[in-house]
């Protein structure tokens, strides 16, 4: 069987793609599908890349797919795929895998399989509709049931976790049968030692020298429950100022630094963000730093007391999964696939009791015994998840469809 990997999630600027988890899926799993040395286990299947972008396309349907706006992208994916880029890639393979349901066409003229990361707008409606501006929710709305089309319509779906497939299954009316859960898994450049020491690292983000720095790292979308992460920081310092007679003393030298890594400004709730962070009496403390490179979160995971991920719904979690590699105690909610994936590698709540989770994150800090242990387990659990599996798993969906 000749596969066609769809690798254009890893481009630059595509859809925001590469500086999230589908970029970060994307480059891994096709770093080790497309090694030169080929998957040996699996001599049926030969595997080449492929990128949408680089496909014709006629000046005339350019110029009106970019009447769609940010949107255009879409567009090419789930309007165009099959009449205009199909018939170049007919000829080459005989199965394509599409990395994400964000880029696999409505209808395409080659058997495909598509991985499904999640099916937040399906699960979480509500939220996601209010996260949308009033003037864009008819292109989001058109994409959405261009995105169920396509799952509808794929040969095969794979999925990074359990809860994600019972999820798939409920949602779209995808059978059992055509979904193969294959989880994500954390680069070893997590397990290895920073290659920048503390104070380096502290001193290009502008982070201080001494103080606990509580991080989380994400994007900001109402999903993400950024408004709660700040309200149990807040509560979390509550507990800090209490836990000492000379309050003063401690705001000025024990109080724990909130760091939020992520690329806010790339996203339509950066202005509400940022009123949240202007409305906290501690919003000195909150630094949000922007996107970061993995070798520099690498470094910044080194010098962190405690990473808070309160997250209302995710299809696999990798940040808390990478922050579990580096060695950091993690306090997590309980929602979701979250559990599934950490399992007692780190500390689970739930992420609207902004109370218990503050209580959780406190008890680490101010106790080194049990921030050890939760780094230990952490560390175990995150040692299950490599991307030699993810690779393998993925072989195998192909394998499968080839017998088909």
């Amino acid at each position: 069987m000749r596969v066609g990997l769809d690798i254009t999630a890893m481009e630059p600027g595509f859809k925001c793609h590469a500086r999230r988890g589908i970029g970060r899926y994307a480059s891994e799993l096709s770093s080790r599908l497309l090694d030169d040395s080929g998957p040996p286990d699996h001599p049926d299947v030969t595997i080449a890349p492929f990128r949408q972008t680089g496909l014709p396309l006629p000046g005339w349907l350019e110029s009106g797919v970019k009447l769609l706006g940010e949107h255009r992208h879409t567009a090419r994916q789930h309007l165009l795929f099959s009449g205009v880029f199909a018939d170049s890639l007919v000829k080459q393979f005989d199965l394509l895998h599409f990395m994400s349901q964000l880029d696999a066409p409505a209808w395409c003229a080659l058997p495909y399989c598509v991985t499904v990361h999640d099916v937040i707008p399906l699960v979480l409606a509500d939220l996601h509709r209010s996260s949308v501006p009033l003037r864009e929710r008819w292109r989001r709305q058109l994409s959405l049931g261009l995105e169920q089309k396509a799952i509808s319509r794929a040969a095969h779906v794979v999925t990074v976790s359990h809860a994600s497939a019972r999820d798939i299954e409920r949602l779209t009316g995808v059978s059992a049968e055509r979904i193969s859960v294959v989880y994500n898994g954390v680069a070893p450049g997590f397990f290895g030692p920073p290659r920048k020491p503390a104070q380096q690292i502290r001193a290009e983000l502008k982070l201080p020298f001494d103080r606990d720095l509580i991080v989380y790292v994400g994007g900001i979308d109402p999903r993400k429950n950024v408004g709660g992460l700040i309200s149990v920081f807040e509560h979390t310092c509550r507990r800090a100022l209490d836990s000492v007679a000379d309050r003063a003393a401690t705001a000025a030298s024990r109080l724990p630094v909130l760091v939020i890594a992520g690329d806010a400004k790339a996203d339509a709730n950066d202005a509400a963000f940022r009123r949240r962070i202007e409305a906290s009496p501690l919003r000195s403390a909150i630094h949000e730093i922007g996107y970061i490179s993995d070798a520099d979160l690498r470094s910044l995971l080194g010098t962190t007391a405690a990473f808070a991920f309160p997250s209302l719904y995710e299809g696999f979690g990798l940040p808390p999964l990478e922050a579990c590699a580096s060695g950091v105690p993690v306090v997590s909610s309980n929602r979701s696939c979250l559990p599934e994936i950490l399992g007692d590698g780190a500390v689970l709540c739930d992420p609207e009791d902004h109370e218990t989770f503050s209580s959780h994150l406190w008890d680490i800090l101010s106790n080194p015994d049990h921030a050890r242990a939760v780094s230990r387990r952490g560390m175990d659990r995150a040692r299950q998840f490599t991307w030699e599996k993810t690779a393998e798993g993925t072989l195998a969906v192909y394998e499968r469809l080839a017998k088909q």
